[in-house]
């Protein structure tokens, strides 16, 4: 099987130029778009739409066929050394999101490096099974091409839903916050801990009654707290790993990261939900950094009228210490569903294991939510990830990169002078203690 196909003047006439065909990048066979999944019938390779050939005139992966049954037929996103490809699963006809690494250009260490770390995300995926987390089907190696295959789901960011929904009412947010504490809360069991918990790695999608669901991307740069010798032996790094706006102070200070840093992290974005803004807002990611770790949290806008006891739940998570925050992520649930006491079932440990969540009522929708699928390319050694939006002509989304705005260079970084840190800010200088979080009273 060539994986280089190229496109042939064929695949270039009139009638090709339709969005409603698939073409053969071989052959330069053009069938209509129903054929869509389908292969070629003169040499078995991937019909690829016309407008997916326009649009990556130089990928060579478009219209080959990986580990003789995953027939990719588009680009969903890429950067680093890896791209994120639609693809289709025969015979069953399922619509896959492919995720690969390119290691050929790496060193023999460095693909080494690539290759265990690359086999050490499935296996932390394969372990996860929780209905917010999205799902593993199967990975494999083909010609040097480290490829992974996972769910691929329709929707968009929380990091889209916010910026084109504004802040969220408290009953929405703790619809997010029953599902992705749910699939945290085993993540955490199996003694796993995200370190990169943000609304770029949640998706948000609806159901059939319109009710809103969500799954939590990226694993990839998942880290075993527990006894797990063979996992954790392949996740030793150097420096911080995570997105600074969303990072524990822990982990922003080269300390190791437990379940708790993940709850800071969801607490950030909780707070973002509810308040409309992050708690901290940097320009730079060592000013973010230093943020998390020296500056006071503010509260809540009192315009945004935040239950207090739900604002008191939120700055909990977002303890500078570790010790002050929630123990796990049951606790926190518990702390919210007081906060909230009409919410049905906030978490439900019961339900996170049997994969049946309650999902929150259904919310009147102010702007469509246009296909993105749920496959992110982790950061770090793997690289930021451009994520395509589809979407209509007439609308325009700009591209998130790692949870920043594209051309910010704020993605995720390696912070290797964080212990030292030091930025020009209001920070106060004060205690720990007095930098705890502390709400507005109760009237």
């Amino acid at each position: 099987m060539a994986l280089t196909p190229t496109l042939k003047k064929g695949c270039r006439s009139p009638r090709a130029l339709a969005d409603d065909l698939v073409v053969c990048r071989s052959c330069g066979l053009e069938q209509p778009s129903s054929a869509f999944g389908e292969r070629c019938p003169r040499d078995s390779l991937a019909l690829v739409p016309h407008s997916e050939l326009q649009a990556n005139p130089q990928d060579s992966l478009l219209g080959a066929v990986l580990a003789g049954k995953y027939l990719v037929v588009g680009v969903l996103g890429a950067g680093g050394m890896g791209t994120v490809y639609r693809a289709v699963q025969e015979p069953v006809g399922r619509e896959v999101a492919l995720k690969t690494i390119r290691p050929m250009t790496a060193s023999r260490s460095e693909l080494e490096g690539l290759g265990a770390r690359f086999h050490r995300e499935a296996k932390v995926m394969a372990r996860l099974s929780h209905p917010s987390t999205v799902r593993l089907y199967d990975y494999g190696i083909e010609k040097n091409l480290l490829f992974m295959v996972l769910e691929l789901v329709r929707g968009r960011t929380l990091a889209q839903a916010i910026s084109q929904d504004g802040f969220f009412a408290p009953r929405r947010a703790m619809g997010v916050a029953r599902q992705v504490l749910g699939a945290l809360a085993e993540a955490h069991s199996l003694g796993l801990v995200h370190r990169d918990i943000k609304p770029a790695n949640i998706m948000v999608f609806r159901g059939l009654w319109d009710e809103e669901w969500v799954k939590i991307l990226d694993f990839g740069l998942a880290k075993a707290f527990r006894a797990d010798a063979s996992l954790a032996a392949t996740t030793q790094t150097q420096g911080a790993i995570g997105t600074p706006l969303y990072m524990a102070p822990e982990q922003g200070a080269e300390q190791p990261a437990d379940a708790r840093s993940d709850l800071y992290s969801f607490g950030v974005v909780l707070y973002e939900l509810l308040a409309g803004r992050p708690p901290f807002m940097a320009t730079t990611p060592v000013g973010a950094i230093v943020a998390h770790r020296e500056q006071a949290v503010p509260p809540m806008p009192a315009e945004r009228s935040i239950p207090p006891e739900l604002e008191r739940a939120v700055l909990k998570a977002l303890a500078k210490r570790p010790e002050n925050r929630f123990a796990n992520a049951r606790e926190m649930a518990e702390a919210l569903l007081k906060a909230i006491p009409h919410e049905p079932s906030l978490l439900g440990l019961e339900a996170a294991k049997a994969g049946d969540l309650v999902p929150m009522p259904a919310l009147q929708r102010r702007t469509r939510a246009w296909p993105v699928a749920a496959a992110l390319i982790a950061g770090g050694a793997l690289g930021a990830l451009a994520v395509r939006w589809a979407t209509p002509p007439s609308v325009a989304v700009p591209e998130i990169v790692a949870g920043w705005p594209a051309q910010s260079d704020l993605s995720e970084v390696r912070a290797n002078a964080a212990p030292g840190l030091q930025e020009a800010g209001p920070s106060s200088g004060a205690s720990d203690d007095a930098l705890e979080p502390k709400p507005r009273e109760s009237p």
